[in-house]
């Protein structure tokens, strides 16, 4: 079975960029402008749904900002001026939360996480005559909970000086100075520091809230941008879960962030021809997913699972000669992808569908194909399928078709295709015999 997961890793990353396959280009761009002119402390906020890509944009961002000669995209793009000024302004860091909120502390967890992701500035911090006191003491602090191996602590037990670093570090000021100090050696004069905080809507809300509270005392480096990437409606939950229902999430989030990008789905009939390869097709199925894609506003991920779960209960539309394939060709081509699509984005229209009660959506369904239909290929299509009549609508004939189905329980012999909805996990009894 072909997954259609779009892994972020740096094959797909780098040819996402030369094809503009998601269609985010122009917004990377935009957005490196943006940060290029960011020469104090500022946190921003890239904000979308779950499965539009976020986490995938920002990894873009990263790759540009690191493999800048090795895109021909960039390299041959009118603003590649104003790219490589990003390029060499900015040090990027990935920290994914979700993946290290198990751990007690955000601030410790991404100090690992910049030594582990720039191993050459480890050097810095075993060269007890590189790094200040300060430093030393709360890497210290750190290594004692565990790092993980990312630092020896045996090179800090050589120090001379040890007994005097050993005290702890009480006051909220003098870990912000120890670690800004940190970022100050690993920096030059001239370059600044990324911060990607990703996936923070799915963090425990305790170590949510921990990590904006930690991110807050940073204000006063001015060599550090961060980027919190989100679901701001989920996180604005999550923060009030912890705080309490009265608690508002969404003003909590507007006092830290400076500004917000939303991402949204863009550009999606591109990916669906390219990657899923379902746009201008002579398949009717795939036709018929990408008008439901379109009406129901499906996210990238969303595309990626109903095509897998498609290609699963495909085989189960098959049948063995031509003839059965054409009479049943709307039940099996038409009402299996519809729903395929409400199981996974709508499940109480869902349910409506499989009992006969969708009579609203199915004109709704119909009614959006003129949006993505300019030549009336797909209705006269539908209408050839459903042998409308002169004196007929399509609306009507597909509705009692739909109607006809969905009431009289058919039996699974005379359709075997229900066998692929019944995978689906409805409770619809399709194997009774008719009466």
């Amino acid at each position: 079975m072909k997954r259609y997961e779009l892994i972020p890793d740096d094959d797909n990353i780098k040819a996402t960029i030369n094809e503009d396959l998601l269609g985010r280009n122009k917004k990377l761009i935009n957005l490196m402008k943006l940060l290029n002119n960011i020469n104090e402390n500022f946190l921003m906020s890239i904000d979308g749904e779950w499965g539009t890509g976020k986490t995938f944009f920002v990894k873009q961002l990263k790759y540009i900002c690191e493999n800048i000669e090795n895109i021909e995209y960039i390299k041959n793009h009118k603003d590649y001026e104003k790219i490589l000024q990003f390029s060499n302004k900015y040090l990027p860091i990935y920290y994914n939360a979700w993946e290290n909120d198990n751990h007690g502390d955000p601030l410790e967890s991404i100090i690992y996480n910049i030594l582990d992701q720039y191993p050459q500035y480890r050097k810095e911090i075993e060269n007890p005559e590189g790094v200040f006191s300060s430093v030393k003491t709360i890497l210290l602090n750190i290594i004692d909970k565990g790092s993980f191996g990312i630092i020896s602590k045996e090179c800090f037990e050589q120090l001379n000086s040890f007994e005097e670093l050993s005290k702890n570090i009480f006051t909220v000021e003098e870990i912000i100075g120890a670690v800004n100090e940190l970022f100050n050696k690993i920096l030059n004069d001239d370059s600044r520091l990324l911060l990607i905080i990703d996936e923070l809507d799915r963090c425990r809300p305790d170590y949510a809230v921990k990590m904006l509270e930690t991110l807050k005392h940073f204000y006063n480096n001015q060599k550090l941008t961060i980027v919190v990437v989100t679901n701001n409606k989920q996180l604005s939950y999550t923060i009030r879960k912890y705080y309490g229902n009265e608690f508002d999430g969404y003003g909590y989030l507007n006092k830290i962030y400076d500004t917000v990008i939303t991402l949204e789905t863009e550009n999606l009939d591109n990916y669906l021809k390219r990657h899923c390869q379902i746009i201008n097709s002579t398949h009717l199925p795939e036709n018929m997913s990408a008008l439901l894609f379109n009406l129901l506003h499906f996210s990238y991920r969303e595309c990626n699972k109903y095509m897998s779960m498609y290609r699963i209960v495909e085989p189960y539309t098959n049948y063995q000669d031509d003839f059965n394939r054409n009479r049943y060709i709307f039940e099996t081509d038409m009402l299996l992808p519809i729903a395929l699509a409400l199981k996974i984005k709508n499940i109480e229209e869902y349910s409506r569908f499989i009992n006969g009660e969708s009579e609203a959506f199915i004109k709704k369904l119909l009614s959006s194909i003129p949006y993505i239909d300019h030549d009336n290929v797909y209705e006269n299509w539908f209408k050839e399928i459903l042998r409308v009549q002169e004196d007929e609508t399509l609306e009507a004939v597909f509705i009692r078709r739909y109607k006809a189905l969905f009431t009289r329980r058919p039996k699974y012999d005379d359709f075997p295709y229900l066998e692929a909805i019944s995978m689906l996990g409805n409770s619809i009894n399709f194997f009774e015999e008719q009466e």
